[in-house]
């Protein structure tokens, strides 16, 4: 199939070229990067049709007081700084804004928020003439996330960030792994996602503690429906503070953090540019072989976990009681590998 002569969009990448000030010297370098922008199905410009369609765009801007220049010294501009002929039109830089965003929205994968975005995105593009490829196409997928699979309980998300968004109650049928299913009339605050899965902290007008204000996994939620209870706002939870002292989604109620201090003789750049935590601080030795870190944290099973990882290039210094639990986890590991040499 032939391709179609476009000269509107080309005048639009023209214009999307000059109102972003892209320095452009040469016209054979603005011939290729209007080529390189335009649709497929558009037929590549030479230098006549470029020249026709500087003409006639300049045409266009006589009544305007502004047009397109060229000197030594800027190229090709527009002789008003930041003029655009289409500024409420998608440009190049808001569509790959958009295209980024249709990748990044991957983090809520198995939800129908990521479908409704896609449309919206899709809709958008549409309607410019440079739309380029489709969101969800292998070309808009530059931008790629360890999400893991979708879980059951991520189809709850778009109506949990309204109930939040709405200071709106739910009645949750919440239970699995064995647990026993149960009702709760909640007040959903915050969604917090922590190894590609989606937590919730929740006001738990069900729960028999004082501290009624907990977290959720979504994976265990079986229902979620409207409540009659009336929102509450609880006076003790800050969005900011609830995880100051957590690894993750961990939290403990009435309890203090403590402070851990690490040895690491190894991957040491790493930690550095990775905190453990965001309350660390980090002091290196003289001669850089050895990197001590202090963080303030709860004493947590994420915690351990993340010591583990490093194996043997860390050492827990204090306190005694998170020391021994490694010591004690290594020794059975040990014991359940046997020991060296053994078949």
């Amino acid at each position: 199939m032939p391709r179609t002569k476009n000269p509107e969009a080309r005048q639009r990448i023209i214009d999307q070229l000059l109102s972003k000030g892209t320095r452009i010297p040469k016209r054979d370098d603005f011939i290729r990067m209007i080529n390189n922008r335009l649709p497929a199905d558009t037929q590549p410009i030479g230098p006549d049709s470029f020249s026709k369609d500087i003409a006639k765009m300049n045409e266009e801007l006589a009544d305007r007081d502004v047009k397109i220049n060229w000197t030594p010294s800027k190229g090709y501009h527009y002789t008003r700084p930041g003029f655009s002929c289409y500024k409420n039109e998608v440009n190049e830089d808001d569509k790959d804004l958009m295209l980024m965003a249709t990748s990044v929205l991957g983090m809520f994968q198995g939800t129908a928020l990521q479908e409704k975005f896609f449309r919206v995105v899709h809709k958008v593009l549409a309607n410019s003439v440079t739309a380029g490829p489709v969101p969800g196409s292998p070309k808009s997928n530059f931008v790629q996330m360890v999400t893991g699979s979708p879980e059951k309980g991520n189809r709850f998300i778009p109506v949990l960030l309204q109930a939040i968004h709405e200071k709106r109650c739910l009645l949750m049928t919440y239970g699995a792994n064995g647990k026993p299913v149960r009702k709760k009339h909640i007040c959903p605050y915050v969604l917090r996602q922590y190894n590609g899965r989606w937590y919730m902290v929740a006001y738990d007008f069900n729960c028999e503690r004082d501290e009624k204000t907990n977290v959720f996994a979504l994976q265990s939620i079986q229902d979620l429906d409207v409540s009659n209870k009336k929102f509450h706002d609880d006076p003790t939870f800050s969005p900011e503070d609830y995880f100051r002292y957590s690894i993750g989604v961990w939290h403990l109620n009435n309890v203090e953090p403590v402070k851990v201090v690490l040895e690491f003789s190894r991957h040491i750049d790493l930690v550095q540019a990775n905190p453990l935590h965001h309350s660390q601080k980090a002091t290196l030795n003289r001669d850089g072989s050895l990197l001590t870190v202090e963080i303030e944290v709860y004493h947590s099973p994420e915690l351990e976990m993340l010591i583990q990882g490093y194996g043997s290039a860390v050492k827990v210094v204090s306190p005694k009681e998170l020391s021994d639990s490694i010591r004690d986890n290594a020794d059975k590991i040990l014991k359940m590998y046997g020991s060296r040499g053994k078949g």
